[in-house]
């Protein structure tokens, strides 16, 4: 088993519009998730110490760039687990993720591309907010070379679990996350998210309604990122 460096990061995406919208309810139904729940529910769950997408992202990025030093082979599956405990702060979250991944070469065997597929069980809990949750992230990584500082990762994600909120009231949520990723460049010395975009959509119910919130997310680079909602923007740094 390989032990990660863990990057406390957070992902966070923009463009020039992102449109987050609630479902219609019906007379009898009651609004419990605001836009401002929204931001805050996914922006927890994006923490990288939290388990979720940026940890998989930085995880499979260094796994890659040892794989690449250490002189792994291409056309091999390799597989490896990651155990990671964190109490910090703001946030105290433990996960397990199972990752596989198998490289290319180019005609003098040095890596060029990669395959990969991500399985995660995290819990995390804030001061607001207890999360546990099932990830799935699969895609693909270039610039794998040892000459190119960044690599670019493509791909799916997908985190499904239960949310148990102290906002304003007790709130209990069942909720599926679900990101696709456009080539986001990552740092191959901190392996820090320097650029990049993605779609988003968040959606699930309480037990008075259902939700659900889409949009776009872009990376700032330097541990920042901007959520917007509606027209409102949320100025996200995790330094």
């Amino acid at each position: 088993m390989t032990k990660f460096k863990v990057l406390i990061s957070i992902v966070v995406f923009s463009f020039p519009v992102l449109l987050f919208t609630s479902c219609e309810k019906t007379d009898e139904t009651i609004e419990n998730i605001s836009e401002s729940d929204a931001a805050e529910i996914i922006e927890a769950s994006l923490q990288a110490n939290a388990g979720g997408l940026v940890t998989n992202i930085e995880d499979i990025v260094e796994q890659l760039v040892t794989a690449v030093t250490s002189g792994e082979l291409c056309d091999t599956l390799y597989s490896s687990t990651i155990e990671e405990d964190f109490q910090g702060a703001k946030i105290q979250a433990s996960y397990t993720s199972e990752l596989s991944y198998e490289m290319t070469c180019n005609a003098v065997e040095i890596p060029q591309t990669a395959t990969f597929s991500i399985l995660t069980e995290s819990m995390y809990s804030s001061s607001r907010i207890e999360s546990d949750d099932n990830g799935n992230f699969t895609g693909n990584a270039t610039n794998l070379q040892p000459s190119s500082l960044t690599m670019n990762i493509n791909g799916d994600y997908s985190q499904t679990g239960t949310q148990a909120l102290n906002f304003m009231e007790q709130k209990n949520i069942s909720s599926t996350l679900t990101a696709t990723l456009s080539t986001l460049q990552i740092s191959k010395q901190d392996f820090e998210i320097e650029s990049g975009n993605a779609i988003l959509s968040w959606t699930g119910s309480t037990s008075d309604e259902t939700f659900s919130f889409e949009g776009t997310i872009v990376f700032n680079g330097g541990n920042t990122a901007t959520l917007t909602i509606n027209g409102t923007t949320y100025q996200i740094d995790w330094n």
